[in-house]
């Protein structure tokens, strides 16, 4: 009989063990364990399997943070959204090498955090994770990074280098944007994209040597005072605002791939459309903002920037 009664009991508590993760799976509700906070949040339906836990909540008062890797047989995956968000004790973290995400706004307004040794794993820091974080002096980006969001470290006042690992393709918005400390900005080799105010407001940028500023054959911004601008050859694509506050009225591009200009429409105004120079390149992609209403295409018959001009109601001259 007694043997009978352990086997209900345990059981029992199987079945409740069960139970119980199967609505916070479902559910993906909060649940608490020691410090922290954590949910099955990274799944779109109930059957897609993926047992991976987020951490959303952090309930202690430490100094020195040290995320956990596992809670009970589920690694720790993503840390979530609003995390240490206006936390002003912490000032040292370790986020463990399970970590793929650090989601938007996890460390934002952390202004006593000063080093933050990164996950091993990671791919992605997400929108304005480490935003105003005025303390943070010491980063060193894991080689596994793909992505830095829309100003990530945007306002660390206190940065003064970063090195961009190679695997990154693309850095956001303002990501780096009133770094006022930051002096050196080096690797950079596989980015792709670099969106508008990446290095704005940094001495980086300010005390750049020569008049195209550029990483990874991208050019970030034009800084001299000619009217005519003929881009280096290097140069496959621009960042959006390259040209945003020069009082050029002509580009040529030569062969760039990537067609990525912010023209603002008062200069278009006072100024006239700015003619933009192409040549026959075999790749043509246009992300610029209007080109419709503040450019005008010039380049060879047979040219994909003629053709797409055509299909998208460019102004276009027709140069051989």
């Amino acid at each position: 009989m007694k043997k009978k009664v352990i086997a209900i009991m345990l059981l029992v508590i199987l079945i409740s063990a069960v139970s119980a993760f199967l609505y916070l799976y479902i559910s993906k509700k909060n649940f608490r364990v020691g410090a922290y906070g954590y949910s099955f949040d990274n799944h779109d339906e109930w059957y897609d399997l993926d047992f991976s836990l987020s951490v959303n909540k952090y309930y202690g008062e430490e100094k020195d943070i040290k995320i956990p890797s596992h809670f009970l047989f589920w690694k720790i995956t993503h840390i979530g959204m609003f995390l240490f968000k206006n936390n002003t004790d912490i000032e040292n973290a370790y986020i463990p090498d399970t970590v793929i995400e650090i989601e938007s706004e996890a460390f934002i307004n952390c202004s006593n955090l000063k080093s933050v040794r990164f996950s091993d794993s990671l791919d992605y820091i997400a929108l304005r994770a480490f935003y105003n974080c005025t303390s943070l002096s010491e980063i060193e980006l894991p080689e596994s990074l793909d992505c830095i969001g829309y100003n990530v470290f945007n306002g660390c006042t206190s940065l003064e280098s970063i090195y961009i690992p190679e695997k990154v393709r693309f850095i956001g918005d303002g990501a780096f944007y009133y770094c006022t400390n930051l002096k050196s900005v080096t690797g950079g080799a596989g980015l792709e994209v670099i969106e508008e105010n990446a290095f704005e407001k940094t001495p980086w940028l300010d005390e750049y040597e020569g008049d195209f500023v550029q990483i990874n054959n991208i050019l970030i911004k034009y800084k001299g005072q000619e009217k005519e601008v003929v881009i280096p050859e290097n140069i496959v694509s621009t960042s959006s605002d390259a040209f945003y506050d020069s009082e050029v009225e002509e580009i040529y591009m030569n062969d760039i791939r990537d067609f990525n200009l912010w023209i603002s429409s008062e200069f278009v105004k006072i100024n006239g459309k700015v003619k933009i120079h192409f040549g026959n390149s075999d790749e043509f992609k246009v992300t610029a903002w209007d080109p419709q209403e503040r450019f005008i295409f010039c380049c060879p018959s047979d040219s994909l920037a003629i053709q797409y001009a055509k299909e998208n109601g460019i102004e276009y001259i027709i140069e051989e």
